[in-house]
Formats: C-alpha cells, structure tokens, sequence
C-alpha cells in the first residue's frame, strides 16, 4: 500500500516478505528453468489470478491462487496451473477451506471463464509430510474427475520442483511439473484424438 503522509511506513510482515520471495523465485525459475522448448507465456500473481464465479448459493464466490501460469510446450500446445505456495505457515483450516474452494471452483466449471480446459492444482509446500497432507484433504473436497491435484515438498527449492518427479497426486504417485500439466491437458485432447482417429 501507500506510505502514510508524513511518516515512516511500519515493517512489512516477515513471513508476508518470505511469500512474496517465494513467489518471485517461482517466476525466476518458471522463466529461465523449464525444459528446452517449453516456454513460460503467462504469469500473474493473486490479484490477476483471482477468478470469480457464482456459487451454489447463488452468491459470488472466488478462488485466488498465488500464481496462475501458463506454459507453452514444444507443440504450442499451453498448459496451465493455480498455484498455491506454502511455507509451513498454513494452518490445516486454511488448508482444508482452500481445498473447499477448490472443490466448488471445479465442480461447477468455474474455470471456464478464463480457461480452455480445468487447470491442475499445483500446491507447492515445505515437505513431502506436509504434499501428502494436503492431497488427503483435496480428495474430501476436490472430485479429481474434475480436477487433477497435485504437491511438492520443495517450496525450498524451487528450481528442483520444476525439473525433479517430486510432484504426488495426478494421474501417477510422482511426477515432474511438466508430467503434471499435461495430465491436467488430456482429459482436453483426449475426446479430439478420437475424433481425428
């Protein structure tokens, strides 16, 4: 925000300055650290990865991912993600409200304003205890029908989550990003190739 008139701005929060490295590294890397002939074509941070769509309860209802991305494949085919980065300080009702949100986002095609197909949840956290509780939350709230879930416990190291089959969840226990977009993408492509074959 703006600095008050005539003072000293307070201290911004440690832990929001943490989040917000954080989330500046995963743009670094997304930029300069994916495979060859991959390219990152869309990064934007929560305000503009905000998505609202009308709940159930007829109201507005949101999902704010700490990044939203789009990558570009060899083929030019984009792959796309929702972000949520952890850095151990989530409490397990935040966890499960997100996931919740999630859910609802998923389950009445929330995606479809912005988006071609579902993109995968990417939830990237401090440790493989913590991917792992976080994907037992999503299979109460997220059908993964709908949406593909995937964790990483390497929020520490942002640059090995891009390259290493760190990743739980989806279609295989463990993958590398890149296996994990596109497993989000064929449930997309699947009904063309039939069609073409």
């Amino acid at each position: 925000g703006p600095p008050p008139r005539g003072g000293e701005r307070r201290e911004p929060n440690p832990l929001f300055l943490d989040h917000a490295a954080a989330i500046s590294e995963l743009y670094v890397a997304l930029k300069t650290g994916l495979p060859e002939g991959f390219r990152l074509t869309r990064f934007e941070r929560e305000a503009e990865a905000r998505e609202a769509f009308r709940g159930y309860d007829g109201k507005d209802h949101a999902v704010a991912p700490d990044a939203a991305i789009q990558v570009t494949d060899p083929d030019r085919q984009n792959l796309f993600g929702l972000v949520e980065l952890d850095l151990g300080t989530m409490s397990t009702r935040q966890l499960k409200s997100k996931a919740e949100g999630y859910g609802e986002y998923a389950r009445l095609d929330g995606w479809r304003q912005g988006y071609p197909f579902c993109p995968a949840l990417l939830f990237l956290t401090t440790s493989e205890k913590r991917a792992r509780s976080f994907l037992s939350t999503c299979e109460k709230a997220i059908d993964r029908h709908r949406m593909l879930v995937a964790a990483c416990g390497l929020a520490r190291d942002i640059g090995s989550a891009l390259t290493e089959p760190a990743w739980l969840g989806g279609e295989d226990e463990s993958g590398d990003l890149i296996a994990v977009l596109r497993a989000a993408r064929r449930p997309f492509d699947l009904p063309r190739e039939q069609e073409e074959a």
